[in-house]
């Protein structure tokens, strides 16, 4: 009988052991499935990378050669004297009256004056015709209203005039700046 048992177990290995597992549903599906979504996901997540660092080296590649497009149109035709550091500071300080206006409660304007010029030579014509430019400059200042001068832009356009009229006066040497150090209303 020992034997009769051992031999219906060796049966029973022989059969088990014959057998293929069965294979559940999902369980060896999902054990392929989860590398490839990884692989998947790594290689999206470089490629939106690589395309981020494509778009953006063009967009800087883009505004580099708008910048230079943009130098190019700002170099006027005619030549324009850059900057020299030569001021003529003796200009002296003006009050005007400014024209009348019925919004403006300012009647007076106290200005002073710095000019750069091209060339120290300026500096000697400047002083030698500082009569006429005294006169010229207050006839510009004082056709001005309050409301018309108050505002940055409304003085850099009184500045753009004044620096026209003083390089009408002159002969030889050229005004290249305007500065007012005083500009006060009353």
């Amino acid at each position: 009988m020992a034997e009769d048992r051992k031999k219906e177990k060796d049966a029973e290995e022989e059969s088990d052991s014959s057998k293929s597992a069965p294979v559940k549903k999902g369980a060896g599906g999902m054990g392929l499935m989860m590398p490839m979504v990884i692989v998947c996901i790594v290689i999206g997540l470089a490629g939106l990378g690589l395309g981020g660092y494509s778009l953006f080296s063009n967009m800087q590649s883009a505004k580099a050669a708008t910048e230079e497009v943009t130098d190019e149109e700002a170099v006027p035709t005619e030549e324009v004297p850059s900057e020299t550091n030569i001021y003529f500071e003796e200009f002296p300080e003006g009050i005007v009256n400014l024209a009348v206006a019925e919004d403006s409660m300012f009647t007076y304007l106290k200005y002073g004056l710095s000019i750069e010029v091209d060339a120290e030579p300026t500096i000697e014509e400047l002083k030698t015709m500082l009569p006429r430019l005294t006169s010229k400059v207050s006839e510009i200042m004082s056709n001005r209203s309050w409301a018309e001068i108050s505002m940055s832009d409304g003085r850099e356009q009184l500045g753009r005039e004044v620096l026209a009229g003083v390089n009408e006066e002159l002969a030889e040497g050229e005004c290249i700046g305007i500065y007012f150090t005083t500009f006060v209303a009353q």
